[in-house]
């Protein structure tokens, strides 16, 4: 199933028959789930015809007012974004794209990869992370490593096969830190044998920057250089931004950013298995979540979320939201109690057990 978006730009001139002249393009999706595109300084995120059933395709027609003002048609079919929903898809500014995890080998460095500090002689280092000893470790690589180096146990460690980050170079900011300090909103790039979280450094040593672990017992940012584990203070920690990592946290909870990743409507037994299997390089997901981290929201969170957002917010900050019911896995009147996107607050009735919704998974931070 093919879709399009037509974009029409009309200025603020006149051609001398008196008419708005325009400017019309239109560009061609063929089934994705997710159509997304920049225009007018906004980023619109659509609903593509891979989502679910859509007669026809999804077909848009955005236009763009002289002041900026998107509007736009898609003629409702199935799953497509609705034509009252079209401007609040557009959020302002150009998102990040999301950043992956692309396993590689041999020295090999995938296109895109992130930079994230130098040699001394100014050559550019990439983002890596290998399994070592039951954890997740972050290293570097270059042109000239061949494998990804790692520190653990006081040592400069070999990996391969790695993975290596892809990533713009405006997936995060630098932010400032020492003596084990980890700001919020850190970048989580592994985690310990024991599960516990290590967040992305760097610190500056021998004149190059390098890439390296912290977390609070280290003390230090631990950096891997001439064949040693070295820790480094202060250091910068990459905070990754409110949603560049596949999630956005709303008050004390970290919801998926997209509300509907998977389109199929579940179960609740279903919802309940595919949030347990939920973690991090499934739906966009860089945040380090491991499976078992998420779950099927109560009305207690779904409440927290309604409370703390209004939704025009959510539907900006999040990606897929539907306006229909999802899941809780509040009990009630012997089914669940569903939340309703469309009224902004838990519904009056509940729904079966076998009954198909779709779920929006939640976690702690």
């Amino acid at each position: 199933m093919a879709d399009t978006v037509t974009v029409t730009s009309k200025t603020t001139f006149s051609n001398p028959n008196g008419h708005e002249l325009t400017s019309e393009a239109t560009f061609a999706f063929k089934g994705t789930k997710t159509i997304t595109f920049h225009v007018a300084g906004k980023t619109c995120n659509l609903t593509g015809s891979a989502s679910g059933y859509s007669p026809g395709g999804c077909n848009y027609r955005i236009t763009v007012a002289p002041d900026g003002t998107i509007t736009g048609t898609s003629g409702n079919n199935g799953v497509c974004t609705r034509s009252n929903k079209i401007a609040s898809s557009c959020v302002s500014g150009y998102e990040s794209p999301v950043a992956k995890w692309v396993s590689a080998k041999r020295g090999k460095i995938p296109a895109g990869a992130f930079i994230v500090g130098q040699e001394s002689n100014g050559q550019k280092l990439y983002l890596c992370r290998g399994n070592y000893q039951g954890g997740i470790h972050p290293g570097k690589i270059s042109s000239t490593l061949k494998d990804c180096h790692i520190g653990y146990g006081g040592k400069e460690r070999y990996v391969s096969p790695y993975e290596v980050l892809i990533a713009p170079e405006a997936f995060g900011k630098w932010t400032n830190a020492m003596n084990g300090e980890v700001p919020a909103g850190a970048y989580v790039v592994g985690h310990e044998s024991n599960g516990e979280k290590l967040y992305l450094c760097r610190g500056n040593y021998q004149g190059g920057v390098h890439p390296g672990k912290v977390r609070w017992a280290f003390k230090a940012c631990n950096i891997n250089w001439g064949g040693k584990e070295v820790k480094v203070n202060p250091y910068e920690v990459l905070i990754s931004g409110n949603g560049n990592n596949g999630t956005v946290e709303v008050g004390k909870l970290v919801w998926l950013k997209n509300a509907q990743c998977q389109s199929s409507y579940k179960t609740f037994q279903q919802a309940q298995q595919f949030a347990a299997s939920l973690k991090d390089g499934m739906c966009g997901l860089t945040d380090g979540s491991k499976a078992g981290d998420w779950r099927v929201p109560s009305a207690n969170e779904w409440d927290a979320m309604f409370g703390s957002i209004t939704k025009n917010d959510a539907m900006s900050k999040f990606q897929n939201v539907r306006d229909g019911g999802y899941w809780s896995s509040t009990d009630k009147n012997g089914g669940k109690w569903p939340a309703s996107i469309l009224h902004w607050r838990m519904r009056a009735d509940s729904i079966g057990l076998q009954d198909l919704y779709p779920v929006w998974p939640v976690r702690d931070k």
